[in-house]
């Protein structure tokens, strides 16, 4: 019976692993060439990051010459593929699976041959956590980035395609890989909401993106967003750019309803009009909570840092006295206790109207208290000194 038992538990394995194996993601077959496997993971590269690389398609190896991170911070770092290539023909596709763990870069370059692109990265939220490292994450996102390759851009016999990130943000490759085009749609100009708003001249508008592709080097350009009698214009410029989609901000009236917009882009002599589908983002209200961390003796001193904690409420008094609106949250209410002990009685009387209004709110405990370890009486002596204040000075806490 323990034999088969046994048995049972190492079939029962085995056909796990099996089907995790077979359920893995596999490189296109149509492609012309792949790097990685979309897996949900980068492990099949090799680590970290270089400040420039160059890859050969059916000479490197994946695991030793294709870093799976790439960062745009600081500087430009060129990853170069170089491939063959017969007569081209059509349009290609260049696929890129990408994993975020922190910021995305603001932009990602890609030169082909000697043709420069331009294209925006879009961050999709990652429902599915692969490892507990990403089950860690604050900020976990994946892309499917699809650029359109045109053949004029490429030549018979080897080619050179080149990733660059700009702007301050990185990410990790899950795979690439290159085709031929599906039938479809060529790319259309879209209008997209955001979550950015903004008041000019009295007037609350939205900051709307276009996003425009184009195939051809231009100067200077501009785009009109029509609706009804009411027009919205923005000049661009170009920065050198062969191909690729620009993201240009066009701020439109946050009064206008979702509708449909007519869309003129005029890039150098040419200019395209188009019909798009609009819908406004949602106005949302944020909360903030500021407070400054309470860490006595960390940095300096403890008598230091209490005469600095102390400084800093002076601050926050002079800020709530200076902007209506604003507030402030104590973290402890030691920091309270230590404001009222130094300070004269002109101080504390200031302190307590704001903390009366509600403009100057203190933490229930007196300190930052590993609560795991505390006891009952403990945790409800600990709360004590807020409620003193609340009950003599009506403060809230």
């Amino acid at each position: 019976m323990k034999a088969m038992n046994h048995f049972i538990r190492m079939f029962a394995t085995a056909f796990a692993l099996f089907s995790a194996i077979c359920s893995q993601a596999q490189p296109d077959p149509s492609a012309i060439w792949n790097i990685g496997e979309a897996n949900d993971s980068s492990i099949e590269f090799a680590p970290g990051w270089r400040d420039e690389l160059t890859f050969t398609i059916g000479k490197s190896v994946v695991s030793r010459d294709f870093a799976g991170h790439h960062s745009g911070w600081d500087r430009e770092r060129p990853y170069h593929v170089v491939f063959a290539l017969a007569e081209p023909k059509g349009t290609y596709e260049l696929v890129l699976d990408l994993i975020y763990n922190s910021t995305a870069p603001r932009e990602l370059k890609i030169q082909v041959n000697n043709h420069t692109g331009i294209f925006s990265l879009h961050p999709v939220a990652f429902k599915r956590n692969l490892d507990r490292r990403d089950g860690n994450d604050i900020i976990l996102c994946r892309e499917q980035f699809v650029a359109r390759i045109d053949a004029s851009l490429l030549q018979a016999g080897e080619n050179k395609i080149s990733l660059t990130p700009l702007g301050n943000g990185n990410y990790d490759y899950d795979a690439l890989s290159f085709r031929s085009a599906t039938a479809g749609s060529p790319e259309a100009i879209k209008i997209e909401p955001t979550i950015f708003f903004h008041k000019t001249n009295g007037v609350l508008k939205e900051i709307c993106q276009v996003k425009i592709p184009f195939s051809r080097s231009f100067a200077r350009g501009q785009v009109v967003v029509q609706f009804d009698q009411q027009k919205f214009f923005t000049a661009l410029t170009n920065r050198g750019c062969d191909f690729g989609v620009l993201t240009v901000p066009v701020e439109i009236s946050a009064d206008i309803p979702a509708s449909q917009a007519q869309v003129a882009v005029s890039l150098g002599d040419q200019t395209v009009k188009s019909v798009c589908d609009f819908k406004p983002g949602k106005q949302w209200k944020l909360y903030v909570c500021p407070k400054v961390h309470n860490d006595v003796g960390y940095t300096d001193l403890q008598p230091h840092v209490n005469e600095l904690d102390v400084r800093n409420t002076d601050t926050v008094l002079d800020v709530l006295s200076k902007y209506p609106f604003y507030k402030f949250n104590f973290e402890t209410s030691w920091l309270v206790d230590n404001y009222l002990n130094s300070r004269t009685s002109g101080a504390r009387d200031r302190f307590f109207m704001f903390a009366r209004e509600g403009r100057a709110d203190v933490n229930a405990l007196y300190l930052n208290l590993m609560t795991g370890i505390c006891s009952g009486e403990e945790l409800h002596r600990a709360l004590y000194f807020a409620y003193g204040l609340h009950r003599d000075h009506g403060a809230n806490f």
